[in-house]
Parts: structure tokens; sequence; C-alpha cells
């Protein structure tokens, strides 16, 4: 019986990854973010294993996508070779000097990776 008391745990954080896994399987960046909290939400409400171990797979997954916002926030570069971001270059080699009007020529929003809820 023992043995019961000591795999039950286990078997449901493996239920809760392998659930994970399946929903998250075809996603990256924002989109991946958004499934994690997603599932979080919803699936997992009052599950405090669930909510610790999505809590660790969304802030690992959420480091590339943070960098990449601060560096596009504080030096206007944009750097998303997989198109993992929610903005993206519409032309690649913009002008070096441009105003508030270019913005959108240079940019656009992709909004599958937009974070939903960001606040």
């Amino acid at each position: 019986k023992s043995i019961h008391f000591e795999i039950t745990p286990l078997l449901h954080s493996m239920s809760i990854l392998e659930n994970t896994a399946k929903t998250v399987c075809d996603k990256k960046g924002g989109a991946l973010i958004n499934a994690l909290r997603s599932l979080e939400k919803s699936m997992y409400i009052g599950d405090t294993v669930a909510k610790d171990l999505l809590g660790q797979l969304l802030d690992r997954a959420s480091v590339p996508y943070a960098e990449t916002l601060s560096i596009w926030l504080q030096s206007g570069r944009l750097h998303d070779p997989y198109e993992e971001f929610m903005v993206q270059k519409t032309i690649m080699n913009g002008p070096d000097d441009f105003d508030g009007d270019t913005w959108a020529e240079l940019f656009t929003f992709n909004e599958e990776h937009v974070i939903r809820d960001i606040c």
C-alpha cells in the first residue's frame, strides 16, 4: 500500500505534463504562453501541483519572449528569427531614422503571439 501513496502524486504530475505537452506541442512564442495560461486558468483551477508545474513552465517559456520585448522596446531592434514575437518586421531593411508615422510601415502585429492577459 505504501508504494501506492508514493506513486500517486507522481502519476498526477505526469498526467498534467502529458496533457500540457499535447496542448502546446504545436505552439511557440506568445501562442505557447497563451496556451499555458489557458490551461492554468481553466483546467487546473485549485490544483496546487498543476499551478506549480505550469508556473515553472510559464516562467521558462516567457524568458525569450520577455528578452525580445525588452530589446525591441529599448532599442527598436527586432531580432526574432523564429517569428515567435507579437511584432514582425514588414520591411527587412528599414530606414535608420524613422518617426512614428513609419512605424506601421516597418512593423505589424502577429495576433497569434500577442499575450492576451499581460495585465
